[in-house]
């Protein structure tokens, strides 16, 4: 009973710190994609989709050299070319919650793009997290350790 106490403890503690580091690997990541993309959009004068595809995706890839060096403990996949795809589809989902996102926000409310990068990186850090978490982030049952490796 005790024991059990104590690994949910640890469990817990675990869970919450990798939270955190995710929030500040995010906040670094979209430091970086909001940069870019006022950089695309004020002086190069790209359209705001491609733009916002362009400046996420290399956020994105911040992002998983910050998650997989820094944030998660545990890793499903321990083979990056396994890994890396499931990352890429998530940040697929989380380009589509973004595009649509600052899409509705920028075009459609006629609001700054910071705003709509704000807006957009809230909602797509909720599906992104939660995705990540559960499916890529997580310790690996005994039978499937052996299959992931």
């Amino acid at each position: 009973m005790r024991s059990s106490i104590f690994m949910q403890a640890k469990l817990n503690w675990r869970a919450a710190r990798e939270l955190g580091t995710y929030v500040g690997a995010s906040g670094l990541a979209f430091l970086v994609d909001l940069g870019l993309l006022a950089l695309l959009l004020t002086k190069l004068h790209w359209p705001t989709i491609p733009a916002a595809c362009t400046s996420f995706v290399v956020g994105g890839l911040v992002l998983y050299v910050l998650s997989i060096s820094f944030v998660f403990s545990h890793r499903r996949y321990r083979d990056v070319r396994v890994e890396a795809p499931y990352f890429l589809a998530i940040g697929l989902i989380g380009l589509a919650v973004n595009a649509a996102v600052i899409y509705l926000v920028l075009e459609k409310l006629h609001v700054h793009f910071a705003i709509a990068k704000i807006a957009a990186a809230a909602c797509t850090f909720a599906v992104n997290y939660s995705l990540r978490r559960s499916l890529l982030f997580r310790p690996a049952a005994a039978a499937e350790t052996s299959l992931a490796q």
